[in-house]
């Protein structure tokens, strides 16, 4: 049987490119206009509601201007089509789809789940974005995780779902505490109508969960977890209990006039109550003191056992030039996209920022972060190693009491193989600031290379329980599924690795821990599936990866390398 011939082709892996029937490119000037076309061709029967697009393509603007601009984009691209015979673009007042049967579409060819051979799900709309679109975002994100399941497996679980109550119980107070409730403060509202003030509420609920997180009694939910919660309907308990949050922090940026204001809620999430409000005006919205002050009023609100030593503290920071705070925003929007671009984005924004102000500690922590990320995901020298540790002490020098600066610089040294280094760095940084997650993850992660199993656990407990929905809650599993594998609980192991596959499939580490725990638990059935899982995942996967995972003893690389190969082993004679 021949295959069916249709008008026309799109192809979604790799750059966008929608081909006619004679073969000649037809090109679409409008990315929304390009993002419009694959959201209709990847939907299961090509159609999506007009809401639903508006909601992903102009979510950012109002509704009658989100309208508007779908109507224009539509018509667009009506003149482009229409120039060829079958009908490939119809709409009705509600709704939106395409002739499926008219259009050849590259990720529908094999049904759902498939992609072209030797293209990895990363590279599905390569190079694409749409700036301040967070709808958009999420869909990509979700095509591109639907994409690196292989067919048949369960659907990847969104970042923010909950872990089971045996691996990190959030019903119970964090330790360390003296049982006092959590705070999470969630993401601030862009109501203005304005794309690029979203930058500035972003960047206003980062500010306050840091000067929250310094007040040492009291434990606050990182912004990993929290900013997972971002819309206008928020199911209060439901948030609450899925952070483990006792109280949450709203606030909603307006226009006022011909300037802004913030309002701002503080509410009990079980019991939907508002504790405490206020609405501040545009000089406390934009300026250092501004935010001190509602950071102070929220400490008032929360405990007012809180002193004024404390309160002044939150009051003298320096003020921050507001160009340097804008591109530092910028660039932590991007580099919570998880993407090599946005990464390398928000590396060239954070440089900005310190040419402008190179003593800038914001800047340098920034900065140091976004390379830690790059040589993380990367690979990357030891040459780039030692530069993050001088970042991370250029910011240790400028603000010695920002928990922070300590954090990265007890990375550089884990990375170094310098494990007692990097422990009395990072046993610093949670003094100064007992709340932070990422400490508590790294200080879990050198006692797993040192081999210290057992401190391990308690360590990625900790920052779990700070942090239970993070967007990098799938690392610090795999590290505590490397903490069990090492104490020989291999069951234990193998879960845990699960649970940061199915919320970052592509993960290599996490495949790898499961693999080898399986071996070494005698079940090679399932060893050899899961090698094959892993390989699924990272078609161009090279065990010699493991020689960069930081162990201190390296005869467990050299047993994991080895588990991996006996898998391979297995498998290859079963294909046999």
């Amino acid at each position: 049987m021949k295959d069916e011939v249709h008008a026309f082709q799109l192809r979604l892996m790799g750059a966008f490119r929608l081909l006619a029937p004679d073969g000649r490119r037809i090109r679409i000037t409008s990315r929304k206009g390009m993002a419009l076309i694959a959201m209709l061709a990847t939907a299961d029967d090509g159609e999506r509601t007009r809401e639903w697009l508006r909601h992903r393509l102009w979510g950012s603007r109002g509704e009658k201007q989100a309208q508007g601009s779908l109507r224009t984009t539509l018509s667009t691209l009506r003149d482009v089509l229409e120039e060829h015979s079958l009908p490939l673009l119809v709409s009705s007042e509600d709704r939106v789809w395409l002739q499926l049967s008219n259009i050849d579409v590259d990720v529908r060819r094999r049904g759902a789940g498939a992609r072209p051979e030797g293209l990895a799900p990363r590279e599905f709309l390569e190079g694409f974005y749409i700036a301040g679109e967070e709808g958009f975002d999420e869909w990509l994100r979700d095509q591109r995780q639907a994409l690196a399941a292989a067919p048949g497996d369960p659907a990847p679980l969104p970042p923010g779902a909950p872990l089971p109550a045996h691996i990190i119980d959030v019903s119970q107070p964090a330790p360390g505490f003296a049982g006092q409730p959590a705070l999470a403060v969630l993401p601030f509202l862009n109501q203005t109508g304005d794309p690029e003030n979203g930058y500035l509420a972003d960047g206003l609920s980062e500010d306050l969960i840091d000067r929250v997180s310094r007040l040492r009694w009291l434990p606050v939910i990182a912004r990993g977890s929290s900013f997972m919660f971002r819309g206008e309907a928020v199911d209060h308990a439901a948030v609450g209990r899925q952070l483990g949050a006792k109280y949450l922090f709203e606030g909603r940026l307006r226009r006022a006039g011909s300037g802004l204001s913030l309002a701002v809620e503080l509410t009990e999430a079980a019991t939907r109550r508002v504790l405490w409000s206020d609405r501040l005006e545009e000089r406390q919205v934009l300026t250092a003191e501004g935010r001190a002050d509602v950071v102070t009023r929220l400490v008032g609100a929360l405990d007012t056992r809180i002193d004024a030593a404390e309160q002044l503290h939150a009051r003298t920071e320096p003020d921050q030039d507001l160009t340097v705070s804008r591109l530092i925003w910028k660039g932590r929007w991007h580099i919570d996209r998880l993407t090599r671009e946005d990464a390398e984005c928000a590396r060239e924004l954070f440089a900005r920022a310190l040419e402008l102000e190179p003593e800038s500690a914001e800047a340098l922590i920034q900065s140091a972060w976004a390379l830690g990320r790059s040589i993380w995901a990367e690979r990357r020298t030891e040459q780039h190693i030692h530069e993050l540790r001088d970042l991370a002490w250029r910011a240790i020098r400028v603000a010695p009491n920002d928990s922070r600066g300590h954090w990265l610089a007890g990375v550089a040294e884990m990375w170094l193989r310098r494990p007692e280094r990097a422990k009395a760095l990072l046993k610093h940084a949670i003094e100064l600031n007992p709340s932070l997650a990422e400490a508590h993850s790294v200080l879990g992660d050198t006692y797993c290379w040192n081999g210290e199993p057992e401190l391990a656990q308690q360590s990625l407990r900790f920052a779990l329980r700070l942090s239970p929905t993070d967007h990098m809650i799938f690392a610090i599993l795999s590290n505590m599924a490397t903490a069990f594998w090492m104490q020989d609980r291999w069951a234990e192991a193998v879960e845990v690795a699960e649970q940061s596959i199915v919320r970052r499939p592509g993960f290599w580490f996490s495949h790898t821990i499961k693999v080898a725990a399986l071996m070494d638990q005698g079940d090679t059935a399932r060893a050899v599936q899961a090698y094959r899982d892993l390989l699924a995942a990272r078609p161009s996967f090279d065990p010699a990866v493991v020689d960069w995972v930081a162990f201190i003893d390296r005869n467990w690389n050299a047993r994991l390398k080895a588990r991996l190969e006996e898998a391979a082993a297995l498998a290859r004679a079963a294909d046999e």
